[in-house]
């Protein structure tokens, strides 16, 4: 379930490590915390979507020049 969690929240290493410590602080078991620790920073949906809309363009004429 943390590791879901990791995924869906858009948190870089920078900001995960605080709420790993406030978890930690919070008392939930550390294998929890640890997984929404390695999962967070690893999966950011958001350079996902960064990444797709800058290589859209390219893809799109690579796909052109191919067929041609």
């Amino acid at each position: 379930m943390a590791s879901l969690l990791g995924i869906v929240t858009p948190f870089c290493s920078c900001s995960a490590i605080p709420l790993f410590l406030g978890f930690v602080e919070a008392g939930i078991p550390i294998g929890v915390t640890f997984s929404f620790l390695i999962a967070s920073p690893m999966i950011n949906e958001v350079a996902i979507v960064l990444l797709l809309a800058c290589l859209a363009g390219k893809l799109q004429q690579y796909m052109l020049c191919r067929d041609l």
